[in-house]
């Protein structure tokens, strides 16, 4: 007689609590997962928001200390009195633009595209990207 053959065991068959508490088991691991991606998904979202305001911030903050600059350089030439008394009546084209005064270097070193002086009828000197432009504007 074969003793291996009468000795095998049946395959142990899931009762059906068994059964209920691996599919409990189941959707509570699903629902914890769902949670939890809910929850990276709220966060990343606010740090987005929080993020995009401080840059914003700085941005508004570089923009108004750049404005606020720019207008103090401008007004310094507005009221630089050699300037006034070369620019005055008469524009000293050798003072303003051959000796760089009004000229090329505000393109150059300072990036003003234009440079104008005015007065209330013409505008009587101008550069443009550096380049001395009509006076007879």
């Amino acid at each position: 007689m074969d003793l291996s053959a009468t000795n095998t065991a049946a395959p142990a068959r899931h009762t059906p609590i068994t059964r209920n508490l691996m599919f409990v088991i189941g959707l509570l691991f699903v629902v914890g997962v769902l949670i939890a991606l809910m929850a990276l998904f709220s966060i990343a979202g606010r740090l987005d928001a929080e993020d995009l305001a401080k840059t914003t911030f700085y941005t508004q903050r570089a923009l108004e200390n750049r404005i606020t600059a720019t207008k103090n350089y401008i007004t310094s030439y507005a009221n630089w009195t050699t300037a006034y008394d070369h620019l005055n009546g008469e524009v000293d084209g050798q003072w303003a633009y051959v000796e760089q005064n009004l000229g090329k270097t505000l393109f150059t070193i300072d990036h003003y595209d234009g440079v104008f002086v005015v007065d209330g009828q013409r505008t009587k000197y101008a550069t443009v990207r550096g380049l001395l432009a009509n006076r007879r504007c």
